[in-house]
């Protein structure tokens, strides 16, 4: 199963939403995205995804078209495999997050999320980055603000 992210940063904050109770994983928290739909690509399923969670269309924003990371894992209570791909998501200044799914939205530092407990997907893009410099890794030559 196909799954897709958005990396939204702020003033070297993450943007990461809260998982309700109702579903799998929990109160962990994640990056915005889900699941891509038959015939989607990567692109319109992050558009389709941003505007149900946040709020953000995709004339707010640019989608980097290239993942900046992909992992995959298979949880124990699910038969599938689940390919998640993290793409770079710039907003308009001044765009507001509106919290649309989920119980919890907020923008988080580096060090802010050591103590969250994160998705197992969005624990994976943590750790990759923490061996990259952080976000920087994400911002370097591109969208300082």
């Amino acid at each position: 199963m196909k799954v897709v992210s958005a990396v939204i940063l702020r003033d070297d904050r993450l943007l990461l939403q809260q998982r309700s109770p109702k579903r799998d994983y929990p109160w962990t928290w994640e990056c915005p995205g889900g699941k891509m739909e038959e015939g989607e690509n990567p692109v319109g399923a992050l558009s389709r995804e941003l505007i149900e969670e946040v709020g953000l269309l995709l004339s707010d924003g640019t989608i980097e078209a290239k993942a900046v990371y992909e992992t995959q894992f298979r949880p124990p209570e699910v038969k599938k495999e689940f390919n998640i791909e993290f793409h770079v998501v710039e907003p308009r200044r001044g765009w507001i997050p509106k919290l649309q799914d989920g119980v919890g939205l907020g923008w988080f530092t580096w060090l802010e999320m050591r103590d969250l407990t994160l998705t197992p997907g969005n624990g994976r893009l943590v750790f990759h980055l923490s061996q990259r410099d952080g976000f920087r890794y994400l911002t370097k030559g591109r969208w300082r603000r």
